[in-house]
């Protein structure tokens, strides 16, 4: 948290939707480094020099500077984006803490131990391994937990 004369403390939040979180690795280096993120812009569509590019700069900045970033379509555990935690990739890369609260859960078969995972070699099938720790019981009173049909 920044502090200026005039406001006193400041906290910085910033939202993003991350579209799917693909590509969160390449997302992590641009708001972790701003020659990766600079090198990540296409020259023809944002020059040097131009409003577009200018304006791009600034909300990298904006983003890797905030106190507190809200993100949309992070995934754990989904094909689409490997099956990553992308909560917490890009927490770690940015030296930030994080929470996970989904809106909408996917559930993969795959994640659940039923499938081989797509990054198994030929005829050595590979399993998703279920991680205890990224899990808590709920603490709701048993009224309103969600009771499976």
């Amino acid at each position: 948290m920044q502090s200026t004369p005039a406001l006193g403390p400041v906290l910085r939040v910033a939202t993003w939707n991350i579209e799917k979180s693909l590509n969160i690795n390449q997302v992590a280096k641009a708001l972790t480094s701003p020659a990766a993120y600079t090198s990540m812009i296409n020259e023809k569509r944002a020059p040097a020099g131009s409003h577009l590019r200018e304006e791009m700069l600034r909300q990298r900045q904006r983003l890797a500077s905030a106190d507190i970033v809200f993100l949309q379509e992070m995934d754990i555990g989904v094909n689409r984006s490997g099956y990553v935690d992308t909560a917490r990739t890009l927490a770690h890369a940015m030296g930030m803490n994080y929470a996970y609260a989904p809106q909408a859960l996917e559930v993969d078969p795959v994640l659940l131990g039923q499938e081989p995972r797509p990054d198994s070699p030929a005829g050595k099938p590979k399993y998703h391994s279920v991680d205890p720790a990224q899990y808590k019981a709920s603490s709701a009173p048993p009224s309103c937990r969600a009771t499976r049909l």
